[in-house]
């Protein structure tokens, strides 16, 4: 590999850890240590938690943390025969198998299914078949030709067929919220508004929310974000990071930036860019 060729690979690594950093807990002064669900404020400092610190509600919800005998150990999930089967298929390409037990998924065929399960929960590319056992949708050219178990089927571009509101099989595009217009299938994607008396599918706004749900950012199918703040009684719109305040700063950036010095700042993984840029000094 060229010299240029390291350093725009450095380069973009450096881009990388300063926008994805979110504030490690020796970061935190004690109001947004105590908001930090992964930080205590423990001897005058923020630190952060251990298994045993957590409760044995959140125990299993936490990476590499398992509740066993009522306490919350330390536990590394390295594969999916390690995870709880209560969160099994929360974890992408892990699935409850025909023994009860997490594994890997394989393919749809391989696992069967009771009344009160969907096999849609095993991968995205399943559907409940009508033997009990679960089936690998079928690829098509349109669900307009579907006359009958429309859910079957998707076509190559990873447009999927549903039954709209007026049972028709119709070709939706998990892109946009609007593309579920007149589908039932909006209700089940957190970053869409489903009205079910005018059927039309949007995407969340701000001012969607309410206070408890306010501070954050809501994301649209697309991956974009929008960062929310509450204000003057309003869930409104952060257009800029002054925006924000002392009281929501950490929480409606989601723990990427923190209150300091009177600002709002960003927290910047620095301990890690300094070794990328040591590298780099020693590569030239």
């Amino acid at each position: 590999m060229s010299n240029q060729l390291k350093l725009q690979l450095l380069i973009l690594l450096i881009v990388n850890k300063s926008y994805e950093s979110e504030c490690n807990c020796d970061q935190l002064e004690e109001n947004d240590c105590k908001i930090a669900k992964q930080c205590k404020f423990d001897q005058n400092q923020c630190q952060l938690k251990s298994c045993q610190d957590y409760s044995i509600y959140e125990c299993n919800y936490v990476d590499n943390c398992n509740l066993e005998n009522n306490i919350c150990i330390n536990h590394d999930w390295s594969t999916c025969a390690d995870i709880p089967l209560e969160v099994c298929e929360l974890r992408d390409n892990c699935a409850i198998n025909n023994e009860n037990q997490c594994r890997e998924f394989t393919k749809c065929e391989d696992y069967q299914f009771n009344k009160n399960q969907n096999c849609n929960s095993k991968n995205e590319n399943c559907y409940n078949g009508i033997d009990g056992y679960c089936k690998s949708k079928i690829v098509i050219g349109n669900c307009q030709d579907i006359q009958q178990e429309c859910e079957k089927y998707k076509m190559l571009d990873k447009t999927y067929c549903v039954i709209s509101t007026d049972n028709k099989c119709v070709s939706i595009e998990i892109t946009q919220c609007s593309n579920m217009n007149g589908t039932p299938a909006c209700s089940l994607y957190e970053e869409c508004n489903w009205d079910i008396s005018t059927s039309i599918c949007s995407e969340k706004r701000c001012n969607d929310l309410n206070q408890q749900n306010c501070n954050g950012s809501i994301k649209n199918l697309n991956g974009d974000k929008t960062i929310c703040y509450w204000d003057n009684g309003v869930c409104q719109k952060m257009s800029s990071i002054d925006d924000l305040s002392e009281t929501n700063c950490y929480q409606s950036t989601n723990g990427q930036n923190t209150w300091k010095d009177g600002q709002c700042q960003e927290c910047t993984q620095l301990s890690g860019i300094i070794i990328l840029i040591n590298y780099l000094i020693y590569l030239f």
